[in-house]
């Protein structure tokens, strides 16, 4: 009870405060709407292919078998792979020079001994090598490849199959050998077939498929985000060491002035934030019922909840005001970068990309896309509230622990 009364006392307080730099607020709410709005444009500029220069990749066959060939002039003559991305066949030597000279981005090497490999049941792959000095032409390229490769992989089974049952009929080897060609000739014109391609890369690659809503959702969540680091830090205020032992004689804590802040900024940022939200809502045409409503309010708040707990953890950690604005403000960076919101996550390094599922601001981005963007009918909410719990226990811990150490 008196835990309650006295974390009470501090949210009037830091509402008071909130209230009296009341001019002020209009500035820090529209300064950063500016600041994303510029650097969403140069985003999409930079990210989004230009149908006008597309990308140029090489197709180089090491294996020279008539099913290799195939999959070369199929891609070389009918460039399946979108507008976006142009293939030519070419030979290694020619591939490495053009590298060189920056006229491809990649070139996509069918290894020796990949027929023999896909007929045999041995794992197949296609080899991509990348032009350093166009990484995100690169990983576009080799997202599309992967696709591929992962429909090869899949129907390697029904073609070894194929050829195991076509063994106990009365045909010959040269007339089994036909006819698994022509068996798998029908799989390479499902593969490589128009539709069956862009529809999985839609489905991959929002960014590139509908970057207005999607670099719209990933503004306002750096907006939003910006919000809640300016409203928190803006309630700060820095209390001598003699005023903290007298604040602990009367069993006053610090973990109490850290919940009223939370507490009151979420309280001020959600209410723009959700109101910036449905604005967009209005203007790009989403379809919001009022269940996706609820499912979104819940994950940006749990997001709220998590993001402040972070910031919160390094202001109980960290005790010069400079050092740990620093900290702040870098650890807000990291944060927005491993969501998605300012480059789409697979264009991230593998590292980090691995690093996602264990990052909250990733969880609620993704799953605000879902609901946005792909219509989901449900949301995981386990993650997110698996690391409120252990923002909190952190956060906890830290302040017994000093507290403890003052005594």
């Amino acid at each position: 009870m008196h835990f309650m009364k006295i974390t009470l006392l501090f949210i009037r307080y830091n509402a008071l405060q909130l209230k009296r730099k009341w001019y002020a607020l209009p500035l820090v709410l529209l300064l950063p709407i500016f600041i994303v709005g510029l650097l969403a444009y140069i985003t999409i500029t930079f990210v989004t292919p230009d149908e006008q220069n597309p990308i140029q990749v090489g197709l180089v066959d090491l294996d020279q078998s008539k099913e290799t060939k195939l999959f070369i002039d199929m891609l070389d003559e009918t460039s399946e792979l979108g507008s976006f991305i142009h293939v030519h066949k070419m030979s290694e030597t020619v591939a490495k020079q053009k590298m060189e000279n920056d006229e491809v981005s990649s070139y996509i090497l069918f290894p020796e001994k990949f027929t023999y490999n896909l007929y045999q049941g041995n794992p197949v792959t296609l080899s991509m090598i990348g032009n350093p000095n166009q990484p995100i032409q690169s990983q576009m390229v080799y997202t599309i490849m992967e696709s591929v490769t992962t429909h090869i992989r899949a129907s390697q089974a029904n073609v070894l199959t194929l050829n195991q049952y076509a063994k106990k009929l009365p045909l010959d080897d040269q007339e089994r050998n036909e006819f698994v060609f022509e068996q798998f000739k029908e799989f390479v014109f499902y593969t490589l077939g128009r539709k069956q391609l862009i529809q999985e890369e839609q489905l991959i690659n929002q960014a590139t498929t509908n970057p207005a809503s999607y670099y719209s959702l990933g503004g306002w969540f750096i907006i939003f985000t910006t919000w809640l680091l300016l409203i928190y830090t803006g309630l700060h205020r820095d209390v001598t060491a003699k005023m903290e032992q007298r604040m602990m004689l009367y069993n006053v804590r610090q973990i109490q002035s850290i919940f009223a802040k939370l507490a009151v900024t979420l309280g001020f940022v959600c209410m723009p934030g959700l109101g910036l939200l449905f604005v967009l809502h209005i203007l790009l045409g989403w379809d919001i019922q009022l269940v996706d409503a609820v499912r979104i309010m819940l994950v940006t708040i749990l997001y709220s909840f998590c993001f402040l707990l972070a910031i919160s953890i390094v202001e109980a950690f960290i005790r010069s005001h400079r050092m740990r604005l620093v900290v702040q403000i870098s650890l807000t960076l990291a944060i927005l970068l491993l969501s998605g919101s300012i480059v789409p996550t697979i264009y991230l390094p593998l590292l980090f990309q691995q690093m996602l599922p264990f990052t909250f601001s990733s969880e609620a981005f993704y799953w605000l896309q879902e609901l946005l963007l792909h219509k989901r009918l449900y949301v995981d909410y386990i993650p997110l509230l698996l690391m409120t719990a252990i923002g909190f226990f952190v956060l906890s811990s830290i302040t017994i622990g000093k507290e403890r150490l003052h005594r």
